[in-house]
């Protein structure tokens, strides 16, 4: 195999090629059930759906019928839905870290952490926190507009 641009190439092994099907397959489920998740949120909440039609239809009328990856790339609502959706439907419910170094400490409950020593996040739980994610059984696209993402 060999790319056009760059010139590199690469000879297909077996091992390759079952590494790029696993790697296909995990980052399918991934991100096709954002999109499922997404689609469930917009059936649920019809005014959400609405709107985001709106600015979808504004799009094509611009581009005259044919949207340009510019174009959709400022879609704001869009983004918003996506992220939102991502908030409340996480691609992975905890993290793993390892502690690199001795002596840290966590900061809450001041927990001394050796080397070594395998922390669990928890991104779902965390996500769901309504100390963290205000109302976070609501479906609130508008929590990441511009003025509120940074927060």
């Amino acid at each position: 195999m060999k790319d056009p641009t760059t010139g590199y190439t690469i000879e297909p092994t077996d091992e390759l090629m079952a590494a790029q099907a696993f790697s296909f397959h995990c980052w399918r489920r991934i991100f096709g059930n954002r999109y499922v998740f997404t689609l469930y949120e917009l059936a649920r909440h019809p005014e959400i759906q609405n709107k985001l039609h709106e600015e979808v239809d504004e799009v094509f009328k611009r581009c005259d019928d044919n949207p340009t990856y510019e174009a959709v790339m400022e879609m704001s609502y869009l983004d918003m839905v996506l992220d939102e959706s991502m908030g409340v439907y996480p691609a992975i419910d905890n993290l793993v870290r390892r502690c690199t170094k001795d002596g840290g400490v966590l900061p809450a409950g001041q927990i001394r952490v050796e080397k070594g020593t395998v922390i669990h996040i928890p991104v779902y739980a965390l996500q769901h926190d309504p100390k963290y994610y205000p109302e976070p059984e609501k479906f609130i696209p508008e929590r990441f507009s511009e003025g509120k993402k940074e927060h």
